[in-house]
């Protein structure tokens, strides 16, 4: 297994099916994040499925008015969860992922990277969503699940095209 120390992080190139694989949501590829500004799902992606998670009406009203996508993460760590989270939670993001690229522009985008795999690097341990580089986690499984996401529906846009054409 290769792999690529930068700083005390590491980067695993066997979890990368492809050297051109966009390891990571930032700068160019920033638009891939839950944290960009979406007129899709305003402010951010991210506010919305902080406050969907939320048992409590009121706690997802405080958690969506969070001024940063990263207080609303934030925020909604200290809520009771709502009932069934972590059954529902990879479906609530697949539908709200589906809404942000309803966007033309973002769309677009989304498309311009195939057929490159999109992995959600990280180093804050999230191995669920994504993949984090940092040497704790070097050994972990990967399940990059937002990445996956991310391809699925860039799948079915460019399906899509094919079928307008």
């Amino acid at each position: 297994m290769s792999k690529d120390r930068v700083g005390e992080h590491i980067h695993d190139c066997a979890t990368c099916d492809s050297v051109n694989a966009i390891a990571e949501f930032r700068g160019e590829y920033h638009f891939l994040s839950n944290f960009y500004p979406s007129p899709m799902t305003p402010p951010t992606l991210e506010h919305h499925y902080a406050a969907l998670k939320c048992a409590d009406v009121a706690d997802s009203a405080k958690v969506f008015a969070c001024k940063t996508a990263g207080g609303a993460k934030q925020m909604a760590r200290k809520m009771k969860l709502a009932p069934e989270w972590d059954l529902r939670k990879v479906v609530v993001m697949e539908d709200l992922i589906r809404i942000k690229f309803r966007d033309h522009a973002l769309r677009e985008q989304l498309r311009a990277t195939a057929p490159r795999q999109l992995i959600e690097g990280n180093w804050w341990h999230d191995n669920f969503w994504g993949a984090c580089w940092c040497l704790k986690c070097a050994d972990k499984p990967k399940q990059n699940t937002l990445g996956k996401l991310l391809m699925k529906i860039r799948s079915e846009c460019m399906e899509e095209l094919q079928n307008e054409a």
